[in-house]
């Protein structure tokens, strides 16, 4: 049942907390929440059990995040930036079948349940980049890069969703963190007044391209 699933996930995330001996490094325990939010991906692909998703969220974000910065090395950068990739592949898949399912459904707390998908879609890679962002700290380059990666794979799921009318929700979510993405580029690279000048004409360059392609998202995006 749903009430054991969740009983069962909140005891699978803090199990390691418990034993005897609590000397987890920072990588064994964010991969061990992999393997636990793989098992969540798994059942709600199937089940519209949303609530599993935002705990699974909450707790690895919260948890293990806390617990990375903490007792994380600089030694195993690499490694949790990989980890950290592996939970936004996982929970951005959650994101898109999730709203999938919400629409097939069709139920009657369908607004309730898009602002709950909603809150997945643009929490999970925002919240992974800002770890990225701080395992990287002073690392320009790698901070673009992982922005452009981002902005790359949500132009991608814009691209595929928005010849669906049923997933217009889910496009422009994935139009909205594109441009987001992009946004961050300048700033990260450019200095002093050049990051000023870049976010001028990256937002004149957006809002041309919003009013070319009636994009009222993009328009507000630009605006801002």
């Amino acid at each position: 049942s749903f009430e054991l699933s969740v009983m069962a996930l909140v005891v699978a995330y803090f199990a390691p907390f418990t034993l005897p001996v609590r000397d987890a490094t920072a990588v064994e325990l964010i991969a061990y929440y992999v393997l636990i939010n793989i098992g969540v991906a798994c059942l709600t692909s199937v089940k519209a059990w949303k609530i599993l998703n935002q705990i699974a969220f909450l707790i690895t974000a919260i948890v293990g995040g806390i617990y990375a910065l903490i007792h994380g090395y600089t030694a195993e950068k690499s490694q949790i930036s990989v980890l950290v990739w592996a939970h936004a592949a996982i929970f951005i898949w959650l994101g898109f079948r999730s709203s999938q399912l919400s629409i097939q459904l069709d139920t009657a707390d369908r607004p309730r349940k898009n602002l709950l998908d909603l809150a997945l879609i643009f929490a999970t890679p925002l919240t992974a980049y800002g770890f990225l962002y701080l395992i990287h700290f002073n690392e320009r380059i790698w901070q673009a890069t992982f922005s452009l990666i981002f902005a790359v794979i949500f132009a991608l799921c814009w691209q595929w969703t928005r010849r669906s009318q049923r997933l217009n929700m889910l496009a422009q979510s994935y139009l909205s963190l594109m441009l987001i993405f992009i946004a961050f580029i300048p700033p990260i690279l450019l200095e002093g007044e050049w990051s000023v000048i870049g976010w001028a004409v990256e937002g004149l360059l957006i809002y041309v391209w919003a009013l070319e392609k009636h994009l009222k998202v993009a328009h507000y995006l630009a605006m801002a």
